[in-house]
C-alpha cells in the first residue's frame, strides 16, 4: 500500500490514506511530493470505517478518481 500511495503522490495525485495509526510513515512520505494528503484512522475490515474514509476523501478533495484497496499487516 505504501509503495502505491507514494508513486501516486510522486505523479502529482492527492492521496487519502486509511491506517490503524493516527499518523503513518506513508503520510509523511507522500507529503514530500507537495500533494494534499488526507488521513482517516480506522480498521479497513470494518464497512463503517471504509464508508467513513470514502466520505472523508470526498469532503476533502471533492471527488475520488482512483481507489486502491490494499489492507494488510506488515
Amino acid at each position: 500500500g505504501q509503495g502505491i500511495a507514494v508513486e501516486l503522490a510522486k505523479s502529482g495525485a492527492n492521496v487519502m490514506l486509511n491506517d490503524l495509526n493516527e499518523t503513518s510513515e506513508t503520510e509523511i512520505l507522500c507529503r514530500e511530493f507537495g500533494v494534499r494528503v488526507g488521513s482517516f484512522q480506522g480498521d479497513a475490515s470494518s464497512r463503517e470505517v471504509c464508508e467513513g474514509a470514502v466520505q472523508e476523501a470526498i469532503d476533502t478533495f471533492g471527488s475520488i478518481n482512483i481507489a486502491v484497496s490494499n489492507a494488510a499487516y506488515s
